[in-house]
């Protein structure tokens, strides 16, 4: 019963986060249940899981043209999409400037982006923001490393993430 209250909480606070913020940027530690919380999500969004489309055992060279084609093949898939959510798993596996194309044509028509990373990387979040209006906002929602005996992460917070541009901080 516990496992389902806590399972309730967190795509609660994600729904919530959702709907009052522009984008939410879902970080936690290898196996801490970011994948799992997407795929919880909703069922009419865009999921895009980036690990779908690298090959680890690439030689160098292919990989750069591999990138290339992967970055074209996400914008389209973002462009062409009727879904109102966009969900992007793994982040640091495609090159910034593309999360910023896709931040940027979201935040333009009105789409809500969800992207998880391992690590909060506030120069991506820099960018995004000088793509932002005066209404729009981000969140970062942190999870603790996964609970294998309730099949949930251990603990989350949720962070209001104010532009550094204007010297204001991350909250705790």
């Amino acid at each position: 019963m516990f496992k389902t209250i806590k399972r309730k909480l967190i795509l609660r606070s994600l729904r919530k986060a959702l709907d009052n913020h522009s984008l939410i940027y879902i970080t936690g530690v290898t196996y801490s249940g970011k994948s799992w919380l997407l795929s919880q999500y909703d069922n009419d969004a865009l999921l895009i899981d980036t690990n779908e489309y690298y090959d680890i055992n690439l030689e160098q060279s292919y990989c750069e043209n591999r990138k290339r084609a992967v970055s074209g093949m996400l914008l389209h898939q973002v462009y062409k999409t009727t879904s109102q959510r966009v969900l992007i798993d793994e982040v640091e596996l495609i090159n910034d400037q593309i999360v910023i194309s896709i931040a940027n044509y979201c935040l333009k028509v009105g789409k809500k982006l969800v992207i998880t990373s391992q690590v909060y990387n506030p120069q991506l979040v820099d960018r995004i923001w000088e793509q932002l209006s005066g209404t729009q906002t981000i969140v970062n929602i942190e999870l603790d490393k996964w609970n294998d005996k309730q099949k949930v992460p251990s603990g989350h917070r949720i962070k209001p993430i104010q532009n550094e541009r204007s010297q204001r901080k991350l909250f705790h």
